[in-house]
């Protein structure tokens, strides 16, 4: 596995993905460019996933998850190991959200 990877700020200074910035807000549609089987990611922004083809798993220090189309999971800022599946290509809407964001909307839902 190489070094980890800068996906926030890969994504946002690429002009290759289907993105919309608003701030530091950044929501962004694209096509897993990742050849490796495994690679390691971080990011230092919370961000939510989308999965809209293919199959993609996912461990942090909190668990692991392996994301289908049609599912949605939200990850904190840090890093990731990701597990590439490449019998279908995988595409993903990805959203990711400042901490002042994430503060002012975690108070206005009431906790299950």
């Amino acid at each position: 596995m190489n070094s980890m990877l800068n996906m926030y700020g890969v994504i946002r200074a690429n002009l290759h993905f289907n993105k919309f910035r608003v701030g530091e807000l950044l929501f962004v549609e694209y096509k897993c460019p990742i050849e490796q089987d495994a690679a390691g990611l971080w990011t230092p922004m919370d961000y939510f996933v989308h999965v809209l083809s293919g199959n993609k798993t996912w461990r942090t220090t909190e668990g692991t998850w392996t994301l289908e189309k049609g599912q949605t999971l939200f990850f904190k800022k840090g890093s990731a190991v990701v597990y590439q599946d490449f019998k279908e290509d995988f595409c993903v809407m990805v959203f990711f959200v400042s901490d002042a964001l994430s503060a002012t909307s975690s108070g206005k839902f009431p906790a299950s």
